[in-house]
């Protein structure tokens, strides 16, 4: 640290990390985050890296977080970004929109909060530009929702860019910044010499018995070392039981009393607003005090005794816990008339003068509620659900009339859904009981509770329940209600057969909805309920969707799993789903769409887009707390994992995904599992695990039983079956998963059971069954279609057919090779050897030499865009695609992105064998 750092006791190992970061900051930034107990020195370290980083000549930016200003949207995101309102020119224009609607600059459309993450991304990496940035947010425990979320996301992005985030947290409060697992410094008390030195230098004429007292009292927390020793001798009776914090604070509230009535007031004014202006306070004080000769002198004594500071114009509290002790210790006469004197000069801030409308109310009122109403719209208008729902929520409970607090709570806890907080909205649909007035209110008050509580999947009652309200609630002419309900339906039909009754009863439903018999969402929905039935619809529909026909309809059939099939149309038009959904900053939606554009590469082989797709999936779905997102894309990178012959990382990553998903009975992704484990198992050649681990998805009585994706497995159960003498017994399995002929369940089913055709079949039948079988439409399968090849040339082989199998057993081993099937090569180059055909080993593709993303800005470059333009598509900054380019070319063995498209190559196309 610089010599104008701040001496601070026992913290050198603290203080010698951090200025390790800046040393280095030059070169890369990160985030950090402090996390200890009020007192324990988390202000004094960001005060210490303060001076040490001026004193290197970086920039400093700072916020505090303040209890009372949790209630407004991107308040402390403001504090830090308004210094660099001059890069804001820099910034893409939809980016440029939502930063200034999140801060209340321009009436637009409520901007995606990720967005106005990703515009301050750009404001930070923009500023950083010319001179390293230091970012310092102390009490970010307070935080509002919207600005540590926002600043969560930028931390995790911080890699290339001279941007260093230091937050401090109390490690007792819930953050955001604390569950975003971010590197976190915890600090504890120093240790007893450093502590002994503390009190002697503040307090040097205590006496022993005193300072025995304070040390053993302090537990080595800085704070309570400076602060305990004034009032030691007037603590109340056994301070000891007391937790150290509330000794803090009555330390603070114990100045209070030599202060006269006057200052008293002010003091509590100050703590109840949510901003610091003098000139706030002293308006506002006027009116509390009733005497407009309020002025700055009196707060004089509170500075004196070490509560306030007053600098340039603002009022600060020496510590946070001054500042709750001096509000705790305030009549609550005096608080309900801080607030509402905050509230009679806010008059040109309605969002913060709503909130002390509310805080100064005794009782309902539906004036001070229907202001809380507006404060909520407000903030949903500038991004911000958390503020939102919380404002609805204090409108509710401000309602004197029954039926307007139901719809308040209703509104509160779809927003807190949507945040993804079941408990929470659960028991706020609770408080909406019986009152909502209209039958539409109802309805979505049912979607609420079917989101936070939604039973056994397939539960046929829940779905009979949802497609009577859809009945009901079509009459009244709400289409757009009527669909949510019915996808709410097949979401439940999807995850478990819920029964042939329950299924007809919701497609006749959807049959009556008022949209033509091609739209996007109803066909989406009797995909969901009917995919055997409506496959040919939803495919026709799909060829017909253009790149600028893709609104939200068009989108969520595009996205939805049961079109996944080899089709690289269709992966073209899953692709610019999830850009669209980038551009737009729809974050939380981003998972769905890559899982399954993950499994459409995974059915044509074509890893170079599965593996960035399912690490993108899976790093979102953790970053936004969707679990079984997070599941499903474990889910794809295991398969992968088991096609590419990694059976070790196929099985853990297995593990991990069952882990999330059996307590809940996801049947779908209990189906995939028992699924990547059957691949698992035939790539290795243990085939007996096979059939068990695939058999299971035949049993209706298994929770792996899945109706549609349970007929995937056909093919390598009949693989399986052929290996072990089973075949009865799978043709028995597969007649029960079989769907009649032109009705597959879905693409997957068909390429399954064309696969399964020469397993099953006998004799000279199954000569003709492999020549058809690879004659035929598998050829859009790469993956199923080079390992036929080698079944075959195996089949040949061991019929004395020597010179017959040396042809397609050398497709297989070339085909194997180019898709990266590595047992599968090696097993075609051991036969052809027993063939009498000898065959090198292959290489791995050099592009297997990087990492998932690594693989995915490298295709990005390849394909034309720009550093800048691969940023924006991945919520990165420029700076950080600019590193990952620089470290992936020696990988590559070239020095330029103008060398990237040759060394990637594109997917390996297998052409028709023909007849042998």
């Amino acid at each position: 640290m610089t010599e104008g750092s701040a001496k601070l006791f026992g913290r050198e190992s603290e203080m010698s990390r951090l200025a390790d970061h800046l040393a280095r900051l030059d070169t890369g930034g990160g985030c950090l985050v402090l996390s200890g107990d009020a007192g324990i020195g988390k202000s004094s370290l960001l005060a210490a890296v303060a001076a040490d980083a001026t004193g290197r000549g970086f920039r400093v930016l700072r916020a505090n977080g303040v209890q009372s200003e949790a209630r407004l949207p991107f308040a402390a995101l403001h504090q830090i970004l308004h210094p660099l309102a001059a890069h804001t020119a820099a910034l893409p224009e939809i980016q440029q929109t939502a930063i200034a609607a999140a801060f209340g600059q321009v009436d637009a459309a409520a901007p995606a909060p990720y967005l106005v993450a990703l515009a301050a991304l750009g404001l930070l990496c923009g500023g950083a530009a010319d001179t390293p940035l230091v970012v310092l947010v102390d009490d970010a425990h307070w935080l509002d929702a919207a600005s540590a979320g926002a600043l969560a996301f930028v931390a995790r992005r911080l890699q290339a860019d001279p941007v260093l985030l230091l937050a401090a947290v109390r490690g007792d409060y819930d953050s955001g910044l604390l569950d975003a697992q971010l590197p976190v410094i915890p600090l504890t008390g120093i240790d007893a010499g450093a502590a002994e030195q503390l009190l002697r230098t503040r307090h040097p004429g205590l006496s022993e018995q005193a300072r025995a007292e304070v040390l053993r009292t302090a537990q080595g927390n800085p704070l309570a070392l400076v602060e305990l020793p004034s009032t030691i001798d007037k603590a109340t009776a056994a301070p000891h039981i007391l937790p150290l914090t509330d000794r803090l604070e009555r330390s603070f509230a114990a100045r209070l009393r030599e202060l006269s009535r006057a200052t008293q007031k002010m003091l509590t004014l100050c703590a109840a607003d949510d901003g610091s202006s003098l000139r706030e306070v002293l308006t506002a004080s006027a009116r509390m005090l009733s005497d407009p000769a309020a002025t700055a002198e009196n707060l004089t004594p509170a500075i004196d005794a070490g509560l306030i500071d007053l600098a340039d114009d603002r009022v600060t509290f020496r510590h946070p816990l001054a500042r709750s002790a001096i509000y705790q210790a305030a009549s609550r006469q005096d608080r309900l008339a801080a607030h509402s004197a905050l509230a009679q000069i806010l008059v040109d801030d309605p969002e913060r003068r709503a909130w002390h409308l509310a805080a100064g109310s005794v009782g309902q009122d539906e004036s001070v509620a229907a202001a809380m109403e507006q404060a909520a719209v407000a903030a949903a208008r500038r991004g911000s659900h958390a503020v939102s729902a919380t404002a609805w929520q204090r409108a509710a409970a401000l309602s004197p009339d029954p039926r307007k607090r139901s719809t308040r709570y209703l509104h509160a806890a779809e927003l807190v859904v949507e945040l993804g907080q079941p408990d929470r909205a659960a028991q706020l649909i609770d408080n909406c009981a019986s009152d909502l007035p209209t039958l539409g209110e109802r309805a979505r008050a049912v979607l609420v509770r079917d989101a936070v509580d939604p039973g056994m999947p397939g539960d046929p009652t829940r779905v009979r329940m949802l497609v009577d309200l859809a009945e009901s609630v079509r009459r009244t002419g709400d289409t757009e209600l009527v669909i949510r309900l019915l996808l709410a339906a097949a979401g439940h039909t999807w995850s478990a057969d819920p029964g042939q009754e329950a299924r007809e009863r919701l497609i006749a439903e959807v049959q009556r909805l008022p949209v033509p018999t091609d739209d996007p969402l109803r066909l989406t929905i009797l995909g969901f309920t009917d995919p055997a039935g409506q496959a040919a619809a939803i495919r026709e529909r799909v060829a017909r969707i253009r790149r600028e026909d893709l609104d939200a309809g068009a989108s969520a059939l595009v996205t939805s799993v049961f079109l996944v099939s080899a089709d690289p149309a269709l992966a073209a038009l899953q692709a610019n789903v999830i850009d669209n959904l980038r551009a737009a900053g729809r974050f939380r939606a981003l998972p769905h769409a890559l899982s399954g554009y993950a499994w459409q590469a995974i059915a044509l082989a074509d890893w170079k887009t599965a593996l960035p797709a399912a690490d993108e999936c899976h790093r979102v779905a953790v970053e936004t707390g969707q679990p079984l997102w997070s599941a499903a894309s474990m889910l794809a990178q295991a398969m992968i994992a088991a096609m590419r012959s990694d059976s070790e990382t196929a099985e853990r990553l297995a593990a991990q995904a069952e882990a999330i998903v059996l307590p809940l009975r996801m049947n779908p992704v209990l189906c995939g599992l028992q699924f990547v484990r059957g691949i698992s198992s035939i790539s290795t050649g243990r085939y007996d695990a096979a059939f068990s681990h695939l058999a299971r998805t035949a049993n209706p009585a298994d929770p792996a039983f899945h109706t549609v994706q349970s007929t995937w497995v056909l093919g390598d159960l009949a693989e399986a079956a052929a290996a072990t003498g089973r075949i009865d017994e799978a043709r028995e399995l597969i007649s029960q998963l079989a769907t009649p002929p032109g009705t597959a369940a879905s693409p997957w089913t068909e390429a399954a059971a064309l696969y399964a055709r020469p397993f099953l079949a006998q004799g000279d039948a199954a000569d003709l069954a492999f020549q058809e079988v690879l004659a035929s439409e598998l050829s859009r399968w790469p993956s199923y279609r080079a390992r036929l090849l080698l079944q075959y040339g195996m089949w040949l082989r061991r019929r004395r057919r020597i010179a017959d199998a040396r042809r397609p057993l050398r497709a297989a081993r070339d085909a194997c090779t180019a898709l990266g099937l590595t047992s599968w090569a090696a097993t075609a180059r051991r036969e052809l050897r027993a063939a009498g055909e000898e065959s090198q080993n292959g290489r791995d593709a050099l592009w297997t030499l990087l990492s998932a993303q690594e693989l995915q800005i490298a295709q990005l470059a390849a394909a034309g865009h720009s550093n800048r333009e691969i940023a924006q598509r991945l919520y990165l900054s420029e700076r950080t695609v600019a590193s990952h380019l620089y470290r992936l070319y020696p990988k590559l063995g070239i020095t330029s992105r103008t060398k990237l498209h040759s060394v990637l190559g594109s997917t390996p196309i297998i052409e028709p064998l023909g007849s042998p």
